[in-house]
């Protein structure tokens, strides 16, 4: 057979370096000297043990990381299992490339290295309802093509992927590899409900019907190619060049968590990865990361749950707020780029939701959610900006009495920000996270901002002193 192969990768598997317990204790006793209480940082403690532990580093660094996209097509998407068509698959991957997506300006905050990597577009895996959906060939050489986002010289390597209907594929894998139904492992993925997702367990059911030899057999590799992806098949040769290289992986995703669980499935005794779901931590037994990808399939496609999602916004939401607050001090320096970022984040989310057809629900809740963050971020720079100004012009007041009132003033408008915030993420994360129906979620959506304006113009304390600092700001 020409090309990689299943057994050039088992060869591979045989002979892993494993984790460097000196570099790791090393990290644990420095956390010890440092001035602060045990296990105050929390998880990032962890983290930085784990970092250690996979770099070889006692000092693990994050200096180049890569952020690594995997797109592939499947024929199950003809199966109808998901609430787009598979055509958005190829308009979402141009969007990547035009930078207009959100891991687009994610990559660019942390200044993170962004590669998509395209596998086979034009040519989906085959239906495996009705055969495998890879021979041994492709699969392996999508492995092996995986394995090139592990170049040398970077620190972490984080995986994502795209593809419609791979929620479809990432349940039916997950039940040939740690048992179960379509019922146990199907979740919402793009958001289907009702007969859509009951054509979508049925589909999985299906599947497993089909290959129950191959289910039987237990291999994962037959199992990858029988009922995975090219992009499924592309992440596991990733995670395996990264153990290889010594290069910590961050996993995002359901389907990420499910193609890296095929190697843990051959021979894995300790895992190099992580997942950024609370659910699936370093380290934990198998029998838990069955249990974490089941409640991220059936509570919510990637993020665990519309409530921890709403929760995970609303925090990120608030330290904006105080950002702006902070750069509004420094008399606005740093403002406008908050604002210009935020506002191409949106603009970008427009041109997504276009693409995939759904411009209701981004005219509805996205922006409305947008400009609730925008407004709040001016009245936010606006009270920092009255604190900045008192200290270069306090007029007729003393320096001190002028820093002291206008801060007495500007923490009543601030406290009045937050509650923009947690409306804007109630929108985005349960609202728009949830599986209730597009009208009702549309009437939620609608019927809070109403609440929060009626707050904000009506009852709000801080209104006052914004509008009478705004008629009196003279700098």
């Amino acid at each position: 057979m020409n090309g990689p192969t299943f057994q050039e990768m088992r060869r591979i598997l045989r002979d892993l370096p494993g984790p460097d317990l000196a570099a790791q204790s090393d990290v644990v006793r420095r956390q010890s000297q440092l001035t602060k209480p045990a296990g105050s940082l929390g998880r990032l403690e962890a983290i930085a043990e784990w970092l250690a532990a996979w770099q070889g580093r006692a000092r693990p660094q994050v200096e180049r990381p890569r952020i690594a996209v995997f797109a592939g097509t499947h024929g199950v998407a003809a199966r109808g299992v998901s609430a787009y068509p598979s055509e958005v698959t190829h308009q979402m991957v141009k969007n990547f490339l035009a930078g207009g997506a959100a891991i687009n300006q994610l990559a660019q905050a942390i200044d993170a290295d962004l590669r998509i990597y395209e596998l086979d577009l034009a040519h989906p895996t085959h239906d495996f309802t009705q055969t495998p959906a890879m021979d041994e060939a492709r699969a392996a050489k999508a492995m092996a093509y995986g394995m090139m986002a592990a170049e040398p010289g970077i620190d972490v390597l984080c995986l994502g992927e795209m593809g419609i209907a791979n929620t479809t594929v990432a349940a039916v894998l997950a039940a040939a590899l740690f048992g179960g139904t379509g019922d146990d492992w199907a979740g919402p993925g793009t958001g289907v409900k009702g007969e859509t997702l009951k054509r979508k367990i049925a589909v999985i059911d299906e599947a497993l019907a089909r290959h129950k030899d191959a289910v039987g057999v237990r291999d994962p590799l037959v199992l990858l190619a029988a009922l995975g992806g090219e992009e499924f098949a592309a992440i596991a040769g990733a995670v395996l060049a990264a153990r290889m290289g010594r290069i910590p992986v961050l996993l995002d995703g359901y389907a990420c968590t499910v193609a890296a669980a095929v190697l843990f499935g051959i021979a894995f005794a300790s895992w190099w990865w992580i997942s950024v779901s609370e659910h699936a931590r370093a380290g934990i037994a198998p029998a838990e990361v069955q249990d974490a990808m089941r409640q991220t399939a059936s509570r919510s496609p990637e993020l665990g749950g519309s409530g921890e999602l709403s929760t995970m916004i609303l925090f990120n939401n608030v330290q904006v707020a105080f950002l702006a607050f902070a750069l509004g001090i420094t008399l606005g320096l740093g403002t406008l780029y908050v604002l210009v970022q935020n506002a191409l984040l949106l603009g970008s989310l427009a041109g997504v939701y276009q693409a995939v057809g759904n411009a209701a629900t981004f005219w509805t809740l996205v922006l409305p959610h947008g400009i609730l963050e925008l407004l709040a971020i001016c009245i936010a720079a606006g009270a920092g900006l009255r604190i900045g100004w008192s200290i270069v012009d306090p007029g007729d007041r003393p320096r001190r009495d002028a820093l002291r009132e206008e801060t007495a003033e500007a923490v009543v408008v601030v406290v009045g920000v937050i509650p923009a915030f947690a409306v804007a993420a109630f929108i985005e994360g349960f609202v728009t996270g949830s599986s209730l129906p597009d009208a009702l979620e549309i009437a939620i959506g609608v019927a809070v901002g109403v609440v929060y304006l009626v707050f904000l113009f009506g009852w709000w304390p801080g209104r006052r002193h914004v509008s009478e600092r705004a008629g009196s700001f003279e700098p």
